[in-house]
């Protein structure tokens, strides 16, 4: 996995002009970054899904405690 900019630019650079994709590790303000660095295609691999479940399992988590809370006042 390649997190240092300097070495995404070289990778760009060796293949060119054959497209380079890459897997986002975190859903922020890194596509126009990679967009800067010659990157032209951004996946989110299982990361979405990722962020979809840990969503679920917080939500879960929240009504449990609350649950928990009702029945105890």
């Amino acid at each position: 996995m390649l997190l240092d900019p300097g070495a995404v630019s070289e990778l760009v650079a060796a293949v060119a002009p054959k497209p380079v994709n890459v897997v986002l590790q975190a859903f922020d303000d890194s596509v126009p970054r990679l967009a800067g660095l010659g990157v032209r295609r951004c996946s989110t691999g299982g990361g979405l899904a990722r962020q979809t479940w840990n969503a679920f399992d917080e939500a879960a988590r929240s009504l449990r405690r609350l649950e928990q809370q009702v029945r105890s006042s």
